[in-house]
């Protein structure tokens, strides 16, 4: 699983399991709907503050992929005309 998708499972799931506190909360002291909003509004700010967690992550790797020097499939230097399995030549053409 993608750090994405793990990241928006994490954020939607604060606000969920937070709610449910509350709701568990509520029964226990006999509140009616007290805990489910104090509940809910610290799931949100779990799934905003997760949420900006996430982009910054998600920044920095991609920050860090045009910097790679190792196999990791990056982009050849400009101007090398050199193509996977090729002759070494642009658009295939080779010397008489």
């Amino acid at each position: 699983m993608g750090p994405a998708y793990q990241g928006g499972l994490e954020a939607v799931l604060s606000v969920v399991v937070s709610m449910g506190l509350g709701v568990l909360a509520d029964s226990y002291f006999g509140t009616s709907p007290v805990f489910l909003f104090v509940g809910l509004g610290v799931g949100f700010g779990a799934f905003i503050l997760r949420l900006w967690r996430l982009t910054q992550e998600l920044a920095a790797q991609a920050a860090g992929e045009g910097s790679s020097d190792g196999d990791g499939g990056g982009a050849r230097p400009r101007g090398s005309g050199a193509k996977a399995g090729g002759s070494g030549t642009k658009n295939g053409e080779g010397h008489a």
